[in-house]
């Protein structure tokens, strides 16, 4: 039997850690990625996005928290 067209294909993602997570959707954007869930502040972790390349495999960019004065 066929699964419905609106079933969810399966899938996996890449997550990867960056220095500058701007700096990074730059380079996606210009290399002809797309941002599917924007930038978003993790409080006390650092921030997180989730982008697709132009073969449309999704990949995480998460960048920590700049750590605190010491």
């Amino acid at each position: 039997m066929a699964k419905p067209a609106e079933a969810p294909q399966p899938a996996l993602h890449a997550d990867f850690l960056v220095e500058d997570i701007d700096a990074t959707l730059e380079k996606v954007k210009a290399g002809g990625g797309n941002v599917i869930l924007p930038k978003m502040e993790i409080p006390e972790v650092g921030w997180s996005c989730y982008c697709k390349d132009p073969e449309d495999n999704i990949l995480g960019l998460h960048q920590s928290a700049a750590p605190g004065p010491t």
